[in-house]
């Protein structure tokens, strides 16, 4: 890669915050969202996959541990993108905020 550094695959990251996962679940239908994100989903009255847009039959979550060890090894490693392995608070970058866009 340019300049040694990797890029964050998409599926670390949650379609909700487009942030990386740090506690990742997965709903019914097999997508997988950040857990707090998809419980701030849920609590709106939703009952929707926010990414296929199809009713959950059920809005039970399942603890994605596999994918959570991957993601910690992938940020761990020195190829891993800066902002990742030295993180700044979400609040103090206005950068950060507008990358996420609305929920």
């Amino acid at each position: 890669p340019p300049g040694g550094v990797t890029a964050v695959p998409k599926g670390f990251k949650c379609p909700l915050t487009l942030q990386v996962l740090q506690d990742p679940v997965a709903t019914c239908d097999g997508q997988v969202y950040e857990r707090r994100a998809i419980e701030m989903w849920f609590q709106q009255g939703r009952r929707s996959s926010p990414v296929t847009g199809l009713e959950l039959s059920t809005l039970t979550l399942t603890p994605q541990l596999a994918l959570q060890a991957a993601i910690a090894a992938f940020v761990s490693h020195p190829s891993a993108p800066q902002e990742l392995t030295n993180p700044s608070p979400r609040r103090l970058s206005s950068a950060g905020a507008a990358a996420a866009g609305p929920p």
